[in-house]
């Protein structure tokens, strides 16, 4: 403190620097008026850390001709690093294993406990060199250790070491204020103090032989799962079914599951989704899950194998290889349902005609004239179009050249039958089954892109109800193939006007 409010600058802090960590450094001015005199000082306030333990001397400071006293101190080893009940409050490190292999997660835990007030509470972040660090959820908690309760405030983190050696964890620190006050009218801002932990030494241990590095994948637990769409087994030739696989693993990253092999084979098309993949991180340690998706679209009746799927795993709480699996499967495929189609209506048969009138009959002169009634309407009609035949030959005699009539063309048998499954698809209510039967309808139908504003609207529903974060519980299935079937008939029309009609005369 200088006695001058005009005092610019500050004294060359630069001699604490080897001894100290400078935490703060404030300035303030005060001024003073007593019997009529005023009076003003100017004060520099500033916290510092020690970094040796022992005696330390703070040096004489000189400024504006001014010079203070010099200082020295006793710095003695910190007791709440010890991490004893006894204490106040102290801090303690723990790490779930002595020793991980690479890649396998290493959960690490640091507790402040505490029995008095502590306020503004710091933690330094965690850093490690050759590992990722992820941070887990927090806790606070209380605690009785020897008789008295201490308020836990606790940090986990999850570590995955990617060399083999020697990992090293340093101190962690945590810089709160003892004693501070809570009230806004009082200015007291408390002592800060500062806990660290001690260094920790942990072996990462190479992958084990003979296994693959390419198959290595740590974890606490894996679990492997299979399911189809069709729950009633009800396969048939042209109807996609959803295959859906989902691995699940405790201790290691989303990003680190591997990719489940796809299926190969002739008796089916494979139409396979985007994975999904997710993550969690409770103080517990990592959640992760893959699930991939498959349209399969069998294309021929008969048995279709679903072979077995392994995963090779490392068991880190058993310190041993396991394998996860799903059984071999055999899917039954039927012939596709018969489309059902407008017909005419069959002409009954003589005796269903006889057996479904009544028992009435009518009299023989009735029945007679009504037979010659009929005979000479037909005739009438037989001469009429005996005419109109001859004259259409007349007519087309000047025309020496034969008509050549254009054939239609054949449907197309892919898109038809693409249809049926998107129409089977609705009826179950699938909505992974509706969306891949609709991509192949798409792809079938047209060449190029459908630019469709009906039908580009209810595939956004329908995404915004597979993938959205809303709670979307339902999906008009009619108004999607409504709009698919006015798709269609534009595109058949559009598809007319390309070919044209076909010439009246050569």
């Amino acid at each position: 403190r200088i006695d001058s409010r005009s005092a610019t600058g500050q004294p060359d802090l630069s001699l604490l620097e080897p001894y100290f960590q400078i935490l703060s450094n404030s300035k303030s001015t005060q001024i003073r008026i007593i019997n009529g005199q005023t009076e003003s000082s100017t004060e520099w306030r500033i916290d510092l850390a020690p970094k040796l333990i022992g005696r330390i001397l703070i040096p004489p400071f000189e400024f504006d001709g001014a010079r203070s006293a010099a200082l020295q101190i006793e710095v003695t080893a910190s007791k709440a690093a010890s991490g004893n009940p006894n204490d106040d409050y102290y801090l303690e490190l723990e790490t779930d294993t002595p020793s991980a292999y690479v890649d396998q997660q290493l959960k690490l835990s640091i507790r402040l406990y505490t029995a008095i007030n502590l306020s503004s509470l710091e933690a330094q972040p965690l850093q490690l060199e050759g590992a990722d660090v992820i941070k887990l959820d927090e806790q606070q908690y209380q605690k009785v250790q020897n008789g008295r309760r201490f308020l836990v405030y606790e940090l986990n983190y999850a570590i995955f070491a990617r060399t083999p050696g020697t990992l090293e964890i340093p101190p962690q620190r945590f810089i709160a204020l003892k004693g501070g006050s809570r009230s806004l009218f009082d200015s007291r801002r408390g002592q800060q103090i500062r806990l660290s932990t001690q260094a920790r030494s942990i072996d990462i241990l190479p992958i084990p032989e003979p296994i693959n590095p390419r198959d290595w994948l740590p974890a606490k637990s894996v679990t492997l799962s299979q399911g189809l769409s069709l729950a009633d087994g009800a396969y048939r030739v042209g109807e996609p079914i959803t295959r859906t696989l989902t691995l699940r693993a405790d201790g290691v990253e989303a990003n680190r599951l591997p990719q489940l092999p796809p299926l190969s084979g002739q008796d089916f098309k494979q139409y396979p989704e985007p994975a999904q993949l997710d993550q969690q991180t409770p103080a517990s340690g990592i959640h992760a899950s893959r699930i991939e998706r498959y349209g399969l679209v069998p294309t021929r009746t008969g048995p279709l194998e679903l072979p077995a799927l392994e995963l090779l795993w490392w068991d880190s709480v058993a310190n041993q290889a396991r394998v996860a699996r799903i059984p071999a499967q055999t899917l039954n495929v039927l012939a596709p349902l018969n489309t059902p189609a407008t017909s005419t209506p069959a002409t009954p048969s003589v005796a269903a005609v006889q057996s479904q009138q009544p028992a009435t009959r009518l009299p023989a002169q009735a029945v007679s004239a009504s037979s010659d009634w009929l005979l000479w309407s037909n005739l009438l009609w037989a001469t009429v179009c005996v005419l109109l035949a001859g004259l259409w030959w007349r007519a087309r005699q000047p025309a020496a050249q034969p008509v050549v009539s254009q054939a239609a063309p054949a449907a197309n048998t892919d898109e038809a039958q693409a249809f049926r499954a998107l129409e089977a698809a609705s009826r179950q209510g699938d909505w992974h089954s509706i969306r891949q039967a609709l991509s192949i309808w798409r792809s079938t139908a047209s060449a190029t892109p459908i630019k469709d504003e009906a039908l580009t609207q209810q595939c956004q529903l329908l995404d915004s109800c597979l993938y959205g974060k809303g709670s979307v519980q339902s999906f008009d299935t009619q108004a999607l193939l409504d709009a698919v079937r006015g798709c269609r008939q534009r595109l058949a029309e559009a598809k007319t006007k390309t070919r044209g009609l076909p010439p009246l005369y050569l």
